[in-house]
């Protein structure tokens, strides 16, 4: 696989952690990366306003762009990528508060469709979950598409995650402790929200 150089996890943690100080009205220097927070910090003396670590992470979005196969990352970097993705779309949803309309996010909306099949076959319950919830913040079964066709194709994507999701849950609950592609045994908040039709986020 090529190496890219990038850090998912990274620019997670600044969307995440940004967008939680900033709900808090903290600081967040801290967690810039190295040069940025004097940058930030000259910021707030110009504007008389508190730097956010979500404005600093948002542009480093532009050079993950295009979202890549697992052909390019190989397996691990491509859930690290995937991990990304749903928490790109439950920031900008604020969690799954808004629906996030499709045509102003088509990369994401595209990848999180195309992807979920990829998901699955890897056993991946958790990026599972996030991925299905991800669908439903793009509106799909909730009549917020005027492409019924289109929207009958994704609900039957939607039961098939559910499907994956329901079929893990039992069989841990049944005492088989299979470990998903996370490596944790059975599932997750974001895994039974899916599985249950909820929008509630981890």
């Amino acid at each position: 696989p090529v190496q890219f150089n990038l850090n998912f996890e990274c620019i997670v943690s600044g969307l995440v952690w940004g967008l939680l100080l900033d709900d808090l009205s903290l600081p967040c220097d801290g967690l810039l990366p190295p040069g940025q927070a004097g940058k930030e910090k000259e910021k707030e003396k110009e504007k008389g306003e508190k730097a956010c670590l979500v404005d600093v992470a948002i542009p480093w979005l532009r050079k993950t762009r295009p979202w890549r196969s697992m052909n390019e990352l190989g397996k691990e970097d491509f859930k690290l990528q995937t991990y990304l993705v749903t928490h790109v779309i439950y920031v900008l949803s604020d969690w799954g508060r808004y629906v996030l309309d499709r045509k102003e996010f088509p990369e994401e909306f595209r990848y999180v469709v195309a992807k979920l099949p990829d998901v699955i076959a890897l056993q991946d319950v958790e990026l599972a979950g996030e991925l299905v919830q991800c669908l439903r913040i793009f509106g799909v079964g909730r009549g917020e598409s005027d492409e019924e066709e289109d929207d009958e194709r994704l609900e039957e994507l939607v039961d098939l995650g559910r499907a994956f999701i329901l079929t893990r849950e039992r069989k841990s609950r049944g005492g088989k402790k299979e470990k998903d592609g996370n490596g944790s045994n059975g599932g997750s908040s974001a895994a039974a929200a899916a599985a249950g039709g909820g929008d509630d986020k981890d």
